[in-house]
Parts: structure tokens; sequence; C-alpha cells
């Protein structure tokens, strides 16, 4: 489950980098109100992710309640792919980002523990 929090951190920190540069370009002549993080809407399961646990250690964007109110959304899901399961992680971009989408896939193994995954 560790694992799983830190690898959405890391994609995460790769797309605020580059949703940040996209914001800087988007109106160079007009000040931005979202200069604290991005507002994201996290669409997961509760039973696959800790949401607690990502709100509490992945501190650097702005979690939103509701989907309308975000820049990017971002859906988790999983299945069992045989040897374990597998993860897809869609951002999808909402308002300047609209149309600037990212799929990512993530497989677990069965064979390892807790620890390793």
């Amino acid at each position: 489950m560790k694992r799983l929090a830190f690898l959405i951190l890391a994609v995460c920190a790769l797309g605020l980098t580059s949703a940040e540069a996209v914001a800087q370009e988007a109106d160079p002549g007009e000040e931005q109100d979202r200069t604290t993080g991005l507002l994201v809407f996290l669409d997961c399961d509760r039973r696959v992710c800790d949401q607690n646990f990502l709100r509490q250690n992945i501190t650097f964007i702005n979690y939103v309640r509701d989907r309308e109110d975000a820049q990017i959304h971002i859906l988790v899901s999983t299945q069992f792919a045989g040897a374990g399961f597998e993860f897809t992680f869609d951002f999808i971009g909402l308002e300047e980002f609209a149309g600037d989408d990212t799929r990512l896939v993530w497989g677990s193994s069965l064979t390892k523990t807790q620890d390793e995954s």
C-alpha cells in the first residue's frame, strides 16, 4: 500500500512540474490564483488506496471533494492480472489542462512481500 502511495507521489511530482510550466505559459500577463499547488480530485476506491494517508503525506497538491473544482482528476483503477494486480492511473486534465490526459500502468506481483511491492 505504501509503495502505491509513493508511486502516486512520484507521478504527481512529475505532473506538477509540467503543469506549473503550462500554467505559467497560459497567461503571462495575468496573475495566477493557484500558486500553492494543483487542485486535484482523487478518484480511488477506498479498498485500494488509503486516501487519508495520501492526503497527509502528499501535501504539495490541494485535494478537492468535487470534480468540478479540480484542475486534474486522478482516476485509479485495479484489476487482477494473473500473477498480481494491475493499477491504472488516469490523469485527466480539466480547466486549463483540458485535453492533456495521461495514463500510467503499474503492476504488482503476488510473490512479493508487502514491503517489496
